[in-house]
């Protein structure tokens, strides 16, 4: 006896990945890649991972910023809580989605954390958390120019 026992590896899938949250049945992953120079054309997504068969996970769905009218913002970081999925964009602040279907997510709320701040997506404000557990409706977002906000997003 001496070390830690090694970890086994079950599955994997080849696609960029800054931070992923798994939904609350773990059934699916959310993963999303922060592009840290997307001025230059790196482009950041959300991508929803589907985990059924965890030797062969499998991408079902890639939802990038500029799908959502956001420009060259990038994801950050992602947070599922119940229906809702949280997820914040550099220089764009927080979406926010329904994930009453797991596998499609579907904005239904936006919030510029950069209340008017804004320069461009990879120079400005930028959300680097989504606290969603806070209760129906409560978001407490960390951003990096604006501070500490609570949010209402029902």
């Amino acid at each position: 006896s001496g070390g830690p026992a090694g970890a086994a590896l079950l599955g994997s899938v080849q696609t960029q990945s800054s931070a992923v949250w798994p939904s609350d049945d773990g059934r699916y992953l959310y993963s999303t890649y922060e592009a840290l120079s997307c001025n230059n054309g790196e482009q950041g997504h959300l991508q929803v991972v589907d985990l059924l068969n965890p030797s062969a996970p499998v991408v079902v769905r890639t939802i990038t910023p500029q799908s959502l009218g956001l420009g060259n913002s990038s994801s950050f970081l992602p947070q599922a809580v119940g229906d809702k999925l949280y997820v914040t964009f550099t220089g764009a602040g927080l979406q926010v989605f329904s994930i009453l279907n797991r596998a499609d997510p579907v904005r239904t709320h936006q919030f510029d954390t950069t209340l008017g701040t804004y320069v461009s997506a990879c120079v400005g404000d930028s959300v680097r958390e989504a606290d969603g557990s806070e209760g129906p409706g409560r978001v407490i977002v960390s951003a990096d120019r604006t501070g500490l906000l609570i949010l209402d997003v029902r």
